[in-house]
């Protein structure tokens, strides 16, 4: 009878992965509508020139990289963008493919550990359908929390099934994936002390492996990478702990029961669960410049080992928590994926709008080298123009600098610039080609962006259809001979007004005033003011704006918003 009874139980696993793997692909199907972030961008842009000598020199090397070169996961990168390019459909289902291995593997590892079907089940969907872990088989930047894991499970199966070279093995492949697998012997001792012989020597080459690297990593301590500096103290944990906590077990209720289970059912299986869980998210907890959820994959594998076990431990719980896994949990879970996809496919199509009017124009205009960013998308850093380019030029020589930087105003003055402009209004990328030979504008409207080679000093860069002038900011006009009036279209905001009640507005061109004009209150306004005939010539134009403007969330000091000035 135990034969028969065990062949069905291996076709009503396989059949409950097969059910749980179409229900993950159903639920998360919007993510091949994803794209690529500004990481991404910036990965791709340097990832295809590295020679492969170089990923294997780094994989075998046992120093700790200066630059944050994690071999297996910037592997990744080549090998996608040889085979499947900008099409970010293949990226996704390789982000599914490797989650998907991951939960096989850690399915064999329940069942290596003794636990049940049904109970393996329910840490199976406890970990494959986390809220916390979207990002991780949603956005392809986030593919070495993946390959950790997925190394990570595979060297705890390896060393549990005795195969100690292949455990040494995916461990390494691991820690090269991301250097949370550091923590991972702690893992292994845990499982020699609670389901092992407790021969401790075969645990010293991780012990070894783990110590050589620590020891790097706190020489180094990332110098030239502030937010990956270790900050051993107690203030980093009261800003690390309540945030992992809290998106690791979604409510305090469900994370006292697991952190507690241990000590209350004294099973040593569940505290292999907890310690390996804490275990390999203790380097999280010191890195207060780096929250991200997604961070949390590899420790939820394991703590998904203890959710299993748990639901094993009695016989009425291995129906009753795998069916609340089914029944609440991943209907829940479901509902977060929800309010999450609708964000992360806003910024999806803006980047790609973004990169596919840049890649357009490229291919249009090959000789295209100088190029000015002029707003970015909500969501994407400097870096993501910046490695955009580097991708689609592919090792030509270009330059690129902000509009509103020092180097932007110097290239758009003497050479031929492609001004790269976002509108927000619309979410697009226009672009335009700007030669310094190019006539001075009389009059410059924002919306039409027209005189960006006559902006002198402070000013914040272009927004929808206006741009921040500091409180002291200048810009170069030619006035015609027939000049007759001076005209500036201004934007005062309700919080500008409601703070500071008044906005005082002086112009100067040449030293001279042309004009005062007090804002009292929001909305688009204009004022305009006469002139005296005076020979056609350039002028240096000042706007100088009191009170000063100050926001909480904004480093900038502002003066006003102006959409359109100059001489009619």
């Amino acid at each position: 009878m135990t034969q028969p009874i065990e062949g069905r139980w291996k076709l009503h696993s396989l059949v409950l992965l097969v059910a749980l793997l179409v229900l993950f692909v159903i639920g998360n199907r919007s993510a091949l509508r994803g794209y690529f972030q500004d990481d991404d961008l910036d990965t791709l842009g340097w990832t295809w020139a590295v020679p492969l000598r170089d990923y294997a020199t780094h994989f075998v090397t046992p120093k700790l990289s200066e630059y944050n070169f994690r071999p297996v996961g910037h592997f990744f990168y080549r090998v996608l963008e040889a085979v499947a390019g900008l099409d970010y459909r293949w990226w996704v289902l390789g982000l599914w493919i490797l989650h998907a291995v991951t939960a096989g593997l850690l399915w064999l590892l329940l069942r290596e550990a003794g636990v049940g079907p049904l109970a393996a089940l329910a840490g199976l969907v406890f970990f494959a359908f986390h809220p916390a872990t979207f990002d991780a088989y949603w956005r392809s930047m986030y593919v070495f929390d993946v390959l950790c894991g997925m190394f990570s499970v595979a060297s705890v199966l390896a060393y549990a099934k005795r195969h100690w070279v292949v455990s040494f093995l995916c461990f390494w492949a691991a820690f090269k994936s991301k250097e949370l697998a550091i923590m991972l012997p702690a893992v292994l001792l845990a499982w020699e002390y609670t389901r092992g012989e407790r021969k401790w020597r075969r645990l010293l080459p991780f012990l070894a492996v783990s110590v050589l690297f620590g020891v790097q990593a706190l020489l180094q301590n990332r110098a030239n990478y502030p937010d990956y500096t270790f900050r051993l103290t107690s203030h980093a944990l009261r800003v690390t702990l309540p945030f992992y906590f809290y998106r690791a077990f979604v409510n305090f209720g469900i994370g006292a029961t697991l952190l507690l289970s241990p000590l209350l059912l004294r099973d040593r299986r569940l505290v292999f669960g907890i310690v390996s869980g804490l275990a390999i998210a203790l380097p999280l907890l010191f890195l207060p410049g780096r929250l991200f959820s997604v961070y949390l994959y590899v420790p939820l594998a394991f703590v998904a080992v203890q959710v299993a076990m748990l639901a094993d431990r009695w016989r009425w719980s291995r129906v009753v928590l795998p069916a609340a896994m089914l029944l609440v949990w991943a209907p829940a879970t479901y509902a977060k994926l929800r309010k999450y996809r609708t964000t992360a496919l806003i910024v999806a199509d803006d980047n790609r709008a973004y990169v596919g009017a840049l890649s357009q124009h490229l291919k249009e205009h090959p000789d295209a080298k100088v190029f000015i960013t002029a707003g970015r998308p909500a969501a994407m850093h400097h870096w993501g123009p910046t490695g955009a380019l580097a991708y689609l030029l592919r090792g030509n020589a270009y330059k690129v600098a902000a509009l509103e930087s020092d180097e932007g105003r110097k290239l758009i003055a003497q050479e031929d610039v492609v001004i790269l402009t976002w509108r927000p209004e619309d979410r697009q990328l226009a672009i335009t080609r700007l030669s310094p030979n190019a006539p001075d504008a009389s009059f410059i409207s924002v919306r039409e962006k027209n005189g960006l080679s006559q902006f002198e000093t402070g000013w914040s860069a272009p927004e929808e259809s206006f741009r921040w002038a500091q409180p002291h900011a200048t810009v170069r006009l030619f006035r015609p001979d027939n000049a007759r009036a001076f005209e500036v279209s201004a934007n005062l905001g309700e919080l500008q007004i409601e703070r500071l009640k008044k906005v005082h507005l002086e112009v100067r061109a040449g030293g001279e005033v042309i004009g005062t004009h007090d804002f009292i209150k929001s909305g688009w306004q204009t004022a305009r003011w006469p002139v005296p005939p005076k020979p056609a010539g350039m002028v240096l134009v000042e706007f100088r704006t009191s009170p000063a403007l100050s926001i909480e969330s904004d480093t900038r000091t502002l003066g006003i918003a102006l959409g359109a000035f100059g001489y009619k």
